[in-house]
């Protein structure tokens, strides 16, 4: 009768062997570092983020308006970027990319200053 209502209860044999065989909720949270980055690192990230956004939009903004303007901003932004990443995160694509972005919108303009000066001679 006590083997019986042990086994009812989940105390029998069987229970034992599946706990034993469960990992323990510790072993399954990942470990995070909260503390916080030193203000110069954030900075430096922040940067080279920013400056790699502001050349790829100035590098648009220079193929679709073909304007030098812009496209001079999206080449000193995409060298910006450059210089700021950090050499283990840095994404040769993005950074390639970015910068052939911000040529082709100087081509661009200038392309398009040499087509209108033919067309109007």
């Amino acid at each position: 009768g006590a083997e019986r209502e042990q086994e009812s209860n989940g105390e029998g044999k069987g229970s034992e062997s599946r706990g034993a065989a469960r990992p323990q909720a510790a072993d399954l949270v990942e470990k995070v570092d909260l503390r916080k980055k030193d203000a110069d690192e954030a900075t430096a990230d922040d940067t080279a983020v920013y400056a790699s956004l502001i050349a790829m939009v100035a590098g648009i903004a220079a193929i679709l308006m073909k304007s030098k303007l812009f496209g001079y901003a999206s080449l000193i932004a995409g060298v910006v970027s450059l210089a700021n990443h950090k050499s283990s995160q840095l994404d040769a694509g993005q950074v390639l990319s970015t910068l052939f972005v911000a040529v082709m919108g100087l081509f661009m303009s200038y392309r398009a200053e040499a087509a209108a000066a033919a067309a109007s001679a």
